[in-house]
Parts: C-alpha cells; sequence; structure tokens
C-alpha cells in the first residue's frame, strides 16, 4: 500500500537530519539500512519514500549536509584569522560558541581533528586566534542558568511534575530515603536526562516539586528544627541526662555529631535549647498530628500501635492533652469508631466490634 504523506524535500531533509542524530549518526547521516530498519519506529517516512525525492542516499546525504567540499570555507578556516572569523559568525548566528562535535565544514568551521593537530586543543585555539572564550562561557552559562532557572520555577507544575513528585514519594515509602543521581544512573527512579531537560539538577526538581528536607541523611532529621528539638528533649528526658556529654556517649541514632550539623548550633546550646522547648512549649494539634504522620511514614504501616509511640518517644500524655486519650484521636483522625468501655454493649456486639478493631488494625490474632 503507497504512502500519504504530502513532504516538501526541505521537510524530509529535515526529518532526517533529527532521525540520523535520535540514532546516534548525527555527524555522519543515518545508513540507507538504519533507515529501512528504523524509519516506522521513529515515525518517519519510509527509505522507499525518501528515495522517490532523492537520487539515492548520497544526494540525501549531500543535501543534507552530510558530505562537504567547498573549497572556500575550507580555504578560509585553516587561516588563525578566517577561523575567527567563522566562530564569531556562528556566535552571532546562535547565541554561543560551537562544542567540539559543532566544529565540521558543514558549519563553517575547521573540524574538530584538525583543530587538535594545529592548536593541541580547544583553549588554545581560543588564545590563538584571540576569542577569551572563558569569560565568554562564563557569561553566557550565568545567561542561560538565568533564563532556565526563572522557566522552571515562574511556570505552573503541570501533569509530568504531578508524576515524578509521586515517584519520588513511592521510592521514598519503599527505600526510606529520597532518590540521589546514582539511582537515576541505575534507573531505580528517573534517568538523568529527564531530570536535566526539565530541572536542570535533583535540587531544582526537589524544590519545584515542594520537598524541604529532601537532602537529609537522615530519615529523623527530615522536619522542622523544633520538632528535632522535641525528639531530643525525649531522648534526655527517657534516659535521664544531665549533660550533651552524657548525650554524646549515648550511641543514638543519628548521633550526636549530626545534630550538630544538622541544627548548626553548638552541643550545650542544642542540649539547653531541646530542655527549655520540652519545659515551655505547648504542643499544638498541628504539631501532634506532623510528629504522628512522621511515625506512620518511618514504621510504614497505617496503623500505629502505643508501642510505636514508645518506640519513637512519643508521650500519650501529648493525645490526653489535646482529645482527652489516644483512642479519641485515632477516632477523630481516622473516623474509626472505638467503643467506650463505660457503654452498655452486648456481649456479641463487643465480640463483632473487638473482631473489626482487629481486622483494622492488621492483628491477625486478634488486637492486644
Amino acid at each position: 500500500m503507497a504512502e500519504k504523506y504530502n513532504y516538501t524535500e526541505e521537510e524530509l531533509i529535515k526529518m532526517y537530519i533529527d532521525f540520523s542524530k535520535k540514532v546516534g549518526a548525527g555527524e555522519t547521516g543515518a545508513s540507507s539500512k538504519v533507515l529501512k530498519a528504523k524509519a516506522k519506529e521513529f515515525g518517519i517516512p519510509s527509505y522507499k519514500y525518501f528515495m522517490n525525492f532523492f537520487k539515492g542516499m548520497t544526494d540525501l546525504k549531500q543535501k543534507s549536509g552530510y558530505f562537504f567540499n567547498d573549497p572556500l570555507i575550507i580555504e578560509r578556516t585553516n587561516t588563525d584569522e578566517g577561523l575567527k572569523q567563522a566562530i564569531e559568525k556562528f556566535y552571532r548566528r546562535n547565541d554561543r560558541y560551537p562544542n567540539r562535535l559543532e566544529f565540521q565544514y558543514k558549519n563553517e568551521l575547521l573540524p574538530i581533528d584538525r583543530v587538535i593537530d594545529k592548536y593541541g586543543n580547544t583553549n588554545n585555539m581560543y588564545e590563538k586566534i584571540g576569542i577569551d572564550i572563558k569569560e565568554a562561557r562564563k557569561i553566557s552559562s550565568q545567561k542561560d542558568m538565568t533564563l532556565k532557572y526563572k522557566e522552571i520555577f515562574e511556570r505552573p507544575i503541570d501533569e509530568e511534575d504531578i508524576k515524578i513528585k509521586n515517584k519520588v514519594e513511592k521510592f521514598y515509602n519503599k527505600y526510606n530515603r529520597y532518590p540521589t543521581s546514582s539511582d537515576c544512573f541505575d534507573v531505580r527512579f528517573i534517568r538523568y536526562s529527564t531530570i536535566q531537560e526539565k530541572y536542570v539538577n535533583l535540587e531544582n526538581m526537589y524544590k519545584k516539586l515542594g520537598f524541604k528536607y529532601y537532602n537529609e541523611r537522615y530519615a529523623e532529621f527530615r522536619k522542622s528544627d523544633e520538632l528535632i528539638l522535641e525528639d531530643l528533649a525525649n531522648i534526655i528526658r527517657a534516659n535521664n541526662l544531665k549533660s550533651w556529654n552524657q548525650f554524646f556517649i549515648l550511641n543514638t541514632y543519628p548521633p550526636a555529631s549530626a545534630y550538630k550539623s544538622r541544627l548548626k548550633m553548638q552541643g550545650f546550646d542544642i542540649f539547653n535549647k531541646a530542655l527549655n522547648i520540652k519545659k515551655n512549649k505547648v504542643s499544638t494539634k498541628e504539631d501532634i498530628i506532623e510528629r504522628f504522620e512522621s511515625i506512620r511514614e518511618k514504621e510504614g504501616k497505617k496503623r500505629i500501635t502505643r508501642a510505636d509511640l514508645k518506640k519513637h518517644r512519643m508521650s500519650l500524655d501529648l493525645f490526653r492533652n489535646s482529645w482527652g486519650s489516644y483512642s479519641n484521636f485515632i477516632k477523630e483522625y481516622d473516623n474509626i469508631d472505638i467503643i467506650s468501655p463505660n457503654s452498655n454493649y452486648s456481649t456479641e456486639f463487643l465480640i463483632e466490634s473487638y473482631i473489626k478493631l482487629s481486622n483494622i488494625l492488621g492483628k491477625k490474632y486478634g488486637a492486644t
């Protein structure tokens, strides 16, 4: 069945150049074998269709700029002054200087192998022909980064951002840490080329998507300074510590040195500030819920028991002061109907409710 396209020769040349770059043949042009095998995969017309417009692959490649035989450009770029003028022309056309791969006759530039033979490297070449490339690259880089930074943070969150944010959260729930660049190269997360194209780097991605504590090594530190100090105060109270030195030799996790790095304070000041917060602070419901959700995230389960709270040094008094009891908190938080021990219910109803509660809490052999 004949292909029904209506492309001009110019459009076909552009398709062929883009296709060649995608299949890794951007310098030489894709071969007829590759064009025949992969044209359909990349959504371009077939080899046969191309040949209706061109006399053969040589004709296609020559018109696409892959064969070069202009003796004037070859002669001009072999001189220092001619090469300088060619590079400055490239800069005016592209608003940047050429990279190594762009040093080709088809770009009206001396090929990179000839540059190396003649000058040793591109830095020597720029110095010899009188172009201050270091300053130019610095200005260009700053300009590019400023424009890219504005583009990243001024545009609204889109559907792809949301998908990536969901992948970050899924990764965190699985590994209890945020993805690093090595995870992108191992493809456990997202390819780094995707991150670079959309955000430039991981730091920008995390900032754009609202992950405040992404660069914290310890999961216990992925929250506000105040909550970290509260946790520390609970450790101090539980172990009856009297000084920072006692805490230092306690061999906690995270270690004492990590608290100093995270809070950017001296040990003595951290110890005293933690005690003062515990002494003067009245936790709001929002504070308590944030700590509770942090424990759920660490434990990786929906139902948090009193034992879990004790393990993470979260006092039941916090719930009693704000909700009357931990059961009342759970009832409000998850809308679970917890039965009051003073209610006048039948034995059958209580058994049925007990089984229901055990199932909700995931207790195969019954809730304790």
